[in-house]
């Protein structure tokens, strides 16, 4: 006696719609085809909810725009606030700069004597 056909196989795959930019379709399988959907469907709502946050960044922006300041007002506060700070900080750099240069000296002759030596 012959042995029995095998039953045909069935197919685990299915072909996309035709892309408008490839002449041939492409054979994928099921799971493959519902993964790109989801992805798809992910994608394009991401998309929305970044649109949404930038028009409520426009919309925050155009409610509070930034001040724009003058040549004169820039000027004016550089001379009256900035130059006083930084000059400040000059000065107190250089003074902390000759108290370590004293502490040093005074270090090189008096800060390694001990006593009985």
């Amino acid at each position: 006696p012959a042995p029995a056909p095998l039953p045909a196989r069935r197919s685990t795959r299915t072909s996309l719609p035709p892309s408008p930019n490839k002449r041939k379709t492409r054979t994928l399988r099921a799971a493959t085809i519902t993964k790109s959907i989801k992805s798809s469907k992910t994608v394009s709502e991401q998309q929305k909810s970044t649109l949404q946050r930038q028009i409520a960044i426009a919309k925050r922006l155009q409610k509070n725009p930034r001040k724009t300041f003058s040549q004169e007002e820039l000027l004016l506060e550089a001379i009256h606030s900035t130059e006083p700070e930084n000059q400040r900080w000059i000065l107190g750099r250089k003074r902390y700069k000759e108290q370590e240069e004293v502490l040093s000296e005074w270090n090189k002759w008096y800060g390694r004597k001990r006593g009985g030596d």
